[in-house]
């Protein structure tokens, strides 16, 4: 659980208009303002899941996978390494018949920067495509389920990014 606590002087925005406002972009977090004079104490409640949600990340990596059972942990456990921790690893089970998708999902309940997305078997571009729909980050990353990253690769390629900002 995480609490954000805020104070204010009181503006025109009224309990219920952010409560209303709250619930547009996460329905089951928790608002409390508490009023006292000219200052309104608002407490925000969310659970990590909808923390989760609303963080953006530096980096969103596509990793789309299929029948990749031999060669998802190297992989995977090599994005979680990296010196940039601010990513999050879409990875995608195309339809997969052994046990991919089932790692993944252990792998995500390890890491929250992992999100498992699946599909019947869309083909490498589909798959792609739904990582892309799902990213949140500013910056996209493609990874191959049977690739291995460099622990610096996210941490050089935004620096390098930063540094040239024309592209």
């Amino acid at each position: 659980m995480v609490r954000c606590i805020s104070t204010t002087v009181r503006s025109s925005c009224s309990p219920n208009r952010a409560r209303s406002a709250l619930s547009e972009t996460s329905p089951d977090a928790s608002l409390s303002v508490v009023a006292l004079g000219s200052v309104d104490i608002r407490v925000l409640s969310l659970d990590d899941s909808q923390v989760r949600r609303s963080v953006v990340p530096q980096v969103s990596i596509v990793l789309p996978a299929k029948n990749a059972q031999a060669t998802i942990d190297a992989a995977v456990g090599s994005l979680l390494l990296q010196t940039l921790s601010d990513f999050e690893l879409l990875a995608i089970d195309d339809g997969s018949t052994d046990g991919t998708r089932r790692r993944l999902e252990q792998l995500a309940a390890e890491d929250t920067r992992v999100r498992v997305l699946s599909t019947s078997g869309l083909g490498l571009v589909g798959a792609l495509t739904m990582g892309l729909e799902a990213a949140r980050a500013p910056l996209i990353a493609r990874m191959d389920a049977d690739d291995e990253s460099h622990p610096e690769r996210l941490e050089r390629s935004v620096r390098w990014l930063e540094a040239h900002p024309q592209l």
